[in-house]
């Protein structure tokens, strides 16, 4: 069995060393496709110091192009695992995630899994709240990151594409929701995913701080948010899309004493304008 991991990276090392870090004493076979977008060599310098075992075939590939979405689309076609995920350059793995995808995930009748994220050493700090219980995904049940999610390669699942109007570095308003959109994608066409909370991938909960960078980021998810409900409308249906849509003023009344949490809710409320209108 065999588990493609396709990292994209941009303006990063020292993360991508951590990653590999954490991942290259598995006993599991792995693919690392690093889709490397830097225009200088540090990556390519970084992995000669390497000493990779034989269980894990290293590709590096060096598009000519920008964008979260367009980078994990062209990673996708270099696959040839069993198993495929997308690992953030600036996460890392609990040394069990890939045991467990090949001795659990691998064997079970489902196409895909999402699991635990908090931040290394704080399990309190996360970027999204993670529930305690497993439970089956559904068009209005999921939770998850890009880098918490794990696919089974099969010809369905392979052919579904990240829209490269959204991401990080996509250029457009909808600097996010990707992967959201990628889920409900896979879950209209009927595959089957869970949440384990018993797996964790570890990321800084960049949220939590309160600055310009996170208050910028934060309009930029807004709009991915709302971009994502307006394209989706009909997969995710009336009540649910009005649902999500309601969120939004619910999370500003929310913290309407919180003076950090309101801004940061008002910032991203005013993404959602972009996603919806523009």
């Amino acid at each position: 069995m065999l588990i493609s991991l396709v990292l994209c990276t941009v303006g990063r090392k020292v993360e991508v060393e951590n990653f590999i870090n954490s991942i290259i004493t598995t006993k599991c076979n792995v693919e690392l496709i690093i889709v490397d977008q830097n225009k200088d060599n540090k990556i390519k310098s970084m992995l000669e110091v390497f000493s990779f075992p034989a269980n894990i075939i290293v590709k590096h590939i060096r598009p000519n192009i920008l964008g979260l979405s367009k980078a994990r689309n062209i990673g996708i076609k270099y696959v040839t695992g069993d198993v495929f995920a997308f690992p953030d350059d600036d996460c890392t793995y609990d040394r069990n995630v890939l045991d467990y995808v090949e001795s659990e995930f691998f064997c079970s009748a489902f196409d895909f899994f999402s699991c635990k994220t908090h931040e290394f050493g704080s399990p309190d700090k996360a970027l999204i709240t993670c529930p305690e219980k497993k439970f089956e995904f559904s068009m209005s049940k999921r939770v998850g990151c890009s880098f918490t999610l794990f696919f089974r390669n099969t010809p369905q699942i392979k052919g579904v594409k990240f829209d490269e109007k959204m991401g990080v570095g996509a250029g457009t308003y909808y600097g996010s929701g990707e992967e959201t959109d990628y889920i409900t994608q896979l879950i209209y066409l009927n595959c089957q995913g869970y949440y384990e909370p018993n797996i964790t991938v570890f990321h800084d909960a960049k949220e939590e701080l309160f600055d310009s960078v996170t208050l910028k980021r934060l309009v930029c998810y807004g709009g991915g948010y709302s971009y994502h409900i307006k394209k989706n409308f009909r997969k995710l249906g009336f009540l649910y899309s009005i649902k999500l849509l309601l969120a939004i003023p619910r999370r500003i009344l929310r913290n309407f004493n919180k003076k950090e949490e309101l801004i940061k809710a008002i910032s991203f409320s005013k993404g959602t304008f972009n996603g919806l209108f523009r």
